[in-house]
């Protein structure tokens, strides 16, 4: 299964979606007339319009979507779009031209329900950040997609720093409850419309993450480094983990965790002519796991080495690797396997990803970035330090 952002061109099987998934409230609304699946396609525009990023859809390997989430930043942005954004005028145009066949019944149904909303606002504290509908077509239901599309909602909600999250959801549907609530919802309280009762569900995310500081390097820190990363991995949803390994020990502490890793070793020679430092046995052993494995030119030693070796001086990429060792060799290797580990095509573009380094053996670094090819290397962005060594 695919997950990615939606775009316009998926609004209207969107719209399909909704209508399978939540028959009865359609029912209810639009009564015995056919849903209108242009308008409603133009309000999961606007919301596409007015938030891309919390918008996301899962798609099969047939190109079928799947299943959907809505979870905006800041949910009233949304209305000022639709009245800024000429949409509210467009639908009273074709409600009056005829166009949009839309009943009186329909339309009272749909303010009132509206107006419900605006009163539980008084009932709950204002929290901007929603998640604001998501549905998983019939055929999908039973795969785990509802709760990987949450995951990623409230994964992108953590990376904004937002303190808490906002949904509702009717008493009666228990499975939509059950996954809210594993994943750490509870109920605030409670409000109507004109179909019936919803659950007000808000879930508190800790902010508090802190970058921890060794008093040591070395690998001795190597265990806890895997759990700050993998538990950071979890909270921020990122699937891709890039650690430098030579032996393949340090990777072992991050199998069988759902995630995509890449083990980056010394080039064959590194520590003398023709030799790998990985035994072969552990080679297959890890590929036998799904581990991606990668050995080749390290980005800041390439030809330019062979200069620096023969006569001497210091050289851009070598000039770099000092620089990057001011935070550490930990940080400067981590830096430099992501980098390697994406020119090699191992890890997706433009995602955010954990890079594990180390000084010498084992890892005593974790961070989290968003590689860029070596081309473009002034790109790179830095997100976040989970850990690395404290120098005195």
């Amino acid at each position: 299964m695919k997950y990615r952002r939606a775009t316009s061109d998926d609004m209207r099987f969107v719209a399909k979606l909704f209508v399978a998934a939540f028959p009865d409230s359609v029912r209810h609304t639009m009564g015995a007339d056919a849903p209108p699946l242009d308008f409603l396609a133009d309000l999961f525009r606007v919301c596409l319009d007015t938030d891309p990023e919390g918008f996301l859809v899962a798609e099969d390997d047939l190109g079928r979507l799947a299943g959907y989430v809505v979870a905006p930043l800041a949910v009233n942005r949304i209305w000022r779009r639709a009245v800024g954004g000429g949409y509210l005028w467009r639908w009273l145009r074709s409600a009056l031209s005829g166009r949009l066949r839309v009943s009186l019944a329909t339309i009272r149904t749909a303010v009132a329900d509206k107006f419900a909303f605006w009163r539980s606002q008084k009932t709950a504290a204002e929290i901007p950040a929603r998640i604001l509908s998501i549905a998983v077509a019939p055929w999908a239901q039973g795969r785990g997609i509802g709760s990987e599309l949450l995951a990623r909602a409230i994964a992108r909600f953590r990376r904004a720093n937002v303190p808490r999250v906002r949904l509702e959801v009717r008493p009666w549907n228990r499975p939509a409850v059950r996954m809210y609530e594993r994943s750490g919802f509870k109920e605030i309280g409670r409000t109507r419309d004109t179909q019936g009762e919803w659950l007000i569900l808000v879930l508190e995310l800790d902010l508090g993450a802190k970058a921890m500081y060794f008093e040591e390097k070395g690998p001795a820190n190597t265990a806890k480094v895997a759990e700050l990363a993998l538990a950071r991995a979890r909270e921020l949803g990122i699937k891709h983990v890039v650690v430098a390994s030579n032996t393949g020990e340090t990777v072992s502490h991050f199998l069988n965790q759902g995630l995509q890793i890449v083990c980056v070793t010394h080039h064959v020679g590194f520590r003398e002519p023709g030799g790998d430092e990985m035994p072969a046995p552990m080679r297959e052993q890890l590929a036998a796991a799904g581990v991606k494995i990668l050995t080749t030119t390290h980005l800041f030693a390439n030809v330019e080495r062979a200069i620096t070796n023969k006569f001497g001086g210091l050289y851009p990429g070598g000039i770099i690797a000092a620089t990057l060792r001011c935070f550490g060799q930990g940080t400067k290797v981590a830096i430099e396997v992501a980098t390697m580990a994406l020119d090699a095509g191992l890890i997706p573009y433009g995602e955010e990803v954990i890079a594990v380094g180390g000084s010498g053996r084992g890892a005593d670094t974790a961070i989290v970035l968003k590689p860029a090819h070596a081309k473009d290397f002034f790109d790179l962005q830095v997100c976040e330090i989970i850990c690395k060594p404290r120098y005195h």
